[in-house]
């Protein structure tokens, strides 16, 4: 999970975020990256959500290639990873639902919310 979120921070740097928190709970087994008073759109967030999926995949994937030993504990890795990442593909889906506007995101870390407001494409 740590390289998980770090990979959406390093996104969420690469597109002018300065100030980005980290969050994670063992009891409910989630974590978190959001940038803090960041307004992102619908390219930047998209970015921001596949990042990790992408990498993370396409490097289990690469060393289960290379490491026939290690592939069936390399490839459940992927499995498991890739069931993880169903809260970023949630977010991907309200994007695509409502693909009809304009859809930006912002983070406020003080009260640990996240809001996505959309208006009419002009």
């Amino acid at each position: 999970m740590p390289f998980h979120e770090a990979l959406h921070g390093l996104v969420y740097k690469a597109i002018g975020a300065t100030d980005i928190r980290y969050n994670i709970s063992l009891r409910q087994f989630y974590a978190y990256a959001i940038a803090h008073d960041f307004v992102a759109d619908r390219r930047q967030f998209t970015w921001v959500a596949l990042a990790p999926f992408m990498v993370i995949s396409m490097l289990l994937m690469m060393a289960a290639a290379f490491w026939p030993p290690l592939r069936f504990v390399l490839v459940g890795e992927l499995l498991v990873h890739t069931a993880g990442t169903s809260g970023d593909f949630a977010m991907l889906n309200y994007l695509w639902l409502n693909r009809h506007q304009e859809v930006f995101t912002y983070d406020d870390a003080m009260s640990h919310t996240s809001y996505f407001y959309g208006r009419k494409k002009e």
